[in-house]
């Protein structure tokens, strides 16, 4: 059984390895002081480190849990300085994620923005949006081709499969991730999927002067064998900590708005998706060694909203 340490020695303990390979990210400083775990983003104010500071931040708390003699009860994300236009909706992902996660019984979590508190959305904020709001419902199709060397890309490519656009889409490659799509192709008509498939809200117009979320890309999306809508986030040599919270901002996005997704979805896949419920995937060859132990804070059971989310490992070897 480790020894318990005290707050400044698990302070000192995770500074001698902040910024290094196996080590804390440089761009946030890590702090525990009576029962408070706080973490602030000293570093730039961008996409990639807002992405950082929740899941990153869930995994210090989790170590202070384990190992410190006063445990946390507490955890504070702070960003220090203000936020501007361009990353404005990247900081409100962050807040959408920090609500959800707050709708939990496990976790009392606060957000601050150059120290004046955020409120968290309650669940009905999180569900209903305002009819302003509004996401992108044309966009082009995907090409079949990639420059070669891009792995994650070429994955996606294989499993979408090639032809001209009329060619119809069926899933059945999907099988390569596990039981939830197996024997896909025995279904009596066909499941189709949509490769890249755009996130992004904007405020009465679609233009980079409305937007409210982030423009990402979901890597594919369609049906498991349940036909239940399936939201894959795709992962090779990449086992970087912050797929959780882009999983999250991608079901949290689906959650929001989902009377508009449906009506999209219809036209793109040929049937609409059901109501109750729908799965967001994360599928990887190789996790963040503390993905499980930051994954379970983010998990939606008990906290009222409509999806799964599931862990997929590719390639998993075991000796027999």
């Amino acid at each position: 059984m480790n020894k318990l340490k005290s707050d400044n020695q698990l302070y000192q303990e995770v500074e001698a390895v902040r910024g290094k390979s196996t080590g804390w990210p440089k761009c946030l400083t890590y702090s525990l002081k009576e029962g408070i775990a706080r973490i602030v983003l000293t570093g730039k104010i961008n996409t990639t480190n807002l992405r950082k500071i929740d899941c990153w931040g869930l995994a210090f708390f989790d170590y202070c849990k384990e190992n410190a003699e006063n445990k946390p009860t507490t955890l504070i994300l702070e960003v220090p300085r203000k936020v501007s236009a361009n990353v404005a909706p990247n900081f409100e992902a962050l807040h959408r994620r920090v609500s959800y996660l707050n709708l939990g019984d496990d976790l009392n979590i606060r957000l601050l923005s150059s120290g004046d508190a955020v409120p968290p959305y309650v669940l009905a904020d999180l569900l209903r949006r305002p009819a302003s709001e509004i996401v992108r419902t044309d966009y082009a199709e995907r090409g079949d081709d990639d420059t070669p060397g891009r792995l994650e890309k070429d994955f996606q490519a294989y499993l979408f499969g090639k032809g001209k656009n009329d060619i119809i889409r069926t899933n059945e490659r999907l099988a390569i991730l596990g039981e939830d799509f197996r024997d896909l192709n025995k279904k009596k008509s066909s499941f189709v999927m949509e490769r890249e498939f755009p996130t992004g809200v904007f405020d009465e117009q679609v233009s980079a002067h409305t937007r409210i979320l982030p423009t990402d890309f979901i890597d594919v999306v369609s049906f498991n064998k349940w036909r239940q809508l399936s939201l894959i986030e795709l992962k090779v040599n990449d086992s970087s900590l912050p797929v959780i919270s882009q999983a999250v901002d991608y079901a949290l996005f689906f959650t929001s708005y989902q009377k508009q997704l449906w009506d999209v979805l219809e036209t793109k896949l040929g049937r609409r998706p059901q109501k109750k419920g729908f799965v967001c995937y994360v599928a990887n060859n190789c996790f963040h060694k503390r993905f499980d132990a930051v994954a379970k804070y983010y998990s939606p059971i008990n906290r009222g909203v409509p999806f799964k989310i599931k862990k997929v490992v590719l390639g998993g070897t075991v000796e027999v």
